[in-house]
């Protein structure tokens, strides 16, 4: 479809019913023939299932492709690879399951902001082209195709799609954020007067004394690589050899990359207690307070409270 070349990159024509079907020749002669446009391609359905994997941050791009190569080998050899006029790159596939825009990876900057570092452009996505005019860029400078040929967009499974992208997603560096729990909500109502807050709960004697293999092992996860400083797991039923999630790099928290880990969230950070609660007890944080509670977590003053007020809800 037409780019604007006032370095906005926005498409010249109302684009979104064009999402499922091919822009149709007149439009393009309209803006193409005697007349300049930036060149763009619409993502998702209508490019055959295309999807581009986006990388704002060039010092990335070299360590994922190793990562890629030493995981699936050459499996993307063949497919093409844009440099961006901002020293990024763009690198196009095809798969029959594909998604809209993700954000995978992203950086912190000043003020409490981030930026993207790795993101897609899928169902509801569009990318600049090489041969677009150099105004279509505020860099005034040309995207240009560096490797692999656009007649052959390699098609990758949705497995090596998932593992592709959980690779982009282990280069985020933003500090995680801490589970958002009504303590009350979580850990029942009645707390010791002593308390000063949090106190001896069972929820927080079990993150104290615990570790993760007892809470994710039975639970199917298996545990991937273990670093010395930070862990990383595989979400139950992922076979593909990748990593679905890490604990060590954020504290002593469980930090999940993976789209595909339910009832986990992808770029959430859970504590132990947490995540236990959403793994055995389906995010009834009471139910999981109460049960630990009987198993002995906690002080007997808290343990008491928590189990009776489990049993009067």
């Amino acid at each position: 479809m037409p780019i604007s070349t006032d370095a906005k990159r926005c498409p010249k024509i109302k684009w979104s019913p064009y999402q499922l079907e091919r822009v149709p020749g007149f439009l393009l002669s309209d803006h193409f023939v005697g007349r300049q446009s930036g060149i763009g391609v619409i993502c998702g359905k209508t490019s055959g299932s295309l999807e581009v994997l986006d990388f704002d941050d060039a010092s990335v791009w070299s360590p994922w492709c190793k990562a890629v190569v030493k995981k699936h080998g050459s499996i993307l050899v063949r497919t093409p690879v844009v440099s961006t006029p901002s020293g990024g790159q763009h690198l196009y596939w095809r798969c029959k399951e594909i998604e809209g825009n993700l954000r995978l990876a992203r950086k912190p900057i000043d003020d409490g902001k981030s930026k993207i570092r790795i993101e897609t452009r899928g169902q509801g996505g569009y990318a600049v082209l090489p041969g677009s005019p150099l105004g279509t860029h505020k860099n005034g400078t040309p995207y240009r195709l560096i490797s692999g040929n656009f007649k052959t967009i390699v098609e990758i499974s949705p497995a090596v799609r998932a593992s592709l992208l959980d690779i982009a997603r282990s280069f985020d560096l933003m500090p995680p954020d801490a589970p958002r729990i009504d303590l009350r909500a979580a850990y029942g109502d009645v707390l010791p007067a002593s308390a000063a807050g949090i106190g001896e709960r069972p929820g927080d004697a079990f993150n104290a004394s615990v570790s993760w293999d007892s809470i994710l092992i039975p639970s199917g996860w298996t545990l991937h690589t273990d670093t010395g400083s930070v862990v990383y797991w595989r979400r139950p039923g992922k076979d593909d050899g990748g990593f679905s999630a890490s604990t060590g790099y954020c504290g002593d928290k469980l930090h999940v990359f993976s789209s595909n880990a339910d009832p986990l969230e992808a770029e959430k950070t859970y504590d132990k207690f947490a995540a236990y609660a959403w793994l055995q007890h389906a995010g009834d944080f009471r139910s999981a307070a109460a049960e630990l509670g009987r198993q002995g977590f906690g002080s007997v003053e808290d343990r008491v409270s928590t189990i009776i007020e489990r049993f009067q809800s």
